[in-house]
């Protein structure tokens, strides 16, 4: 019966607090755009340093300092301040933001807690658990987003505990044993085999545990939606732009909300060889082919894989407020 009630409340949770993400993603995004964009951009150095895996250089303690004041940071002698101010011709980082602003912004570029929680001080156990975690799992796991594997916070109140122990220690005997939920994980992850962590101790992994525990259990981690369009929008524009427009028709039919359109495993199957479809004989196919400018043959896209595919259909979603 509990477990009915908990499946209840994250299905009507889940919509809300998918809809709180975007929208502060959606801010942190604007934000960005406004104060950050003239000097940074996520792949490549431009006037200040490429911002993709922030995460794994600096911790948001640091950040929230930097962004709000980076000449104090700079001045108090601080070496990874000085390092970028030196190497980037000292050109001051000019933002000077509140709270609110670097919160969103920081949510928008990547995994990054907000300044309540990364200054909040953690009991004993968390601070063990928080290094443990480092050591041992943030190679294939974060927060709050999926990495090799699934997103990690919260898990305690989604698991038992027992179930848990055994998963961390030997998640191979787990699976061997038939053991549904641990075969059910395995899959869902390309089956890339967890390694095992005979030399964690019991209280070692309640550490790890007490760290990832989240106080609202109705809260439903979501992988940032933004940032599955940003991958969208640069494999749209690297495979698909030449015969593409979102809006217009060009060489072939527009794609802007073609996700409300069409069914993805339709999708999927003619992007990867929409060609191989039309000879086929499927009469939608052939219909989509006849409706571009030019009668050309389909290029198949074999270098797409699954996620890749969905991550275009992401970018190319058109919410049903949105429709023209």
């Amino acid at each position: 019966m509990n477990s009915i009630k908990l499946v209840l409340m994250l299905l009507v949770i889940a919509p809300i607090n998918l809809f709180a993400q975007e929208v502060i993603a959606k801010s942190g995004k604007e934000l960005f755009n406004d104060k950050c964009f003239a000097c940074h951009r996520f792949d490549k150095k431009l006037v200040g340093p490429p911002l993709e895996g922030l995460g794994q250089k600096h911790d948001a303690v640091w950040l929230y300092a930097w962004l709000e004041d980076s000449d104090k940071l700079i001045k108090s002698g601080d070496y990874f301040a000085n390092s970028i101010f030196n190497e980037y011709d000292k050109i001051p980082c000019h933002t000077h933001l509140n709270e609110k602003e670097t919160e969103k912004i920081l949510a928008y570029i990547d995994d990054f807690p907000t300044k309540k929680e990364a200054f909040r001080p953690l009991d004993e156990s968390k601070i063990k658990g928080k290094k443990l975690f480092n050591s041992n799992c943030a190679a294939c796991h974060k927060l709050n987003k999926r990495l090799v594997g699934p997103p990690l916070k919260g898990i305690s109140n989604t698991r038992e505990k027992e179930w848990l122990h055994a998963f961390i220690k030997d998640n191979k005997a787990l699976r061997e044993s038939g053991d549904l939920l641990a075969i059910q994980v395995y899959e869902a992850y390309n089956k890339i085999p967890m390694l095992t962590y005979p030399n964690l101790s019991e209280e070692d992994i309640d550490n790890i545990l007490a760290y990832l525990k989240e106080d609202e259990i109705e809260k439903v981690i979501v992988e940032d939606l933004e940032e599955i369009k940003f991958k969208g929008k640069k494999l749209f524009n690297n495979n698909c732009v030449a015969c593409h427009k979102l809006e217009k028709k060009f060489i072939a039919v527009p794609l802007k909300g073609i996700t409300n359109k069409r069914n993805r495993k339709w999708l999927h199957a003619f992007i990867k060889d929409g060609q191989a479809m039309i000879d086929s004989g499927d009469s939608l196919a052939i219909k989509v082919y006849e409706t571009g400018l030019y009668k050309i043959p389909i290029p198949a896209n074999p270098q797409l894989s699954e996620e890749d595919i969905d991550n275009i259909l992401a970018y190319l979603k058109e919410d049903e407020t949105e429709k023209n």
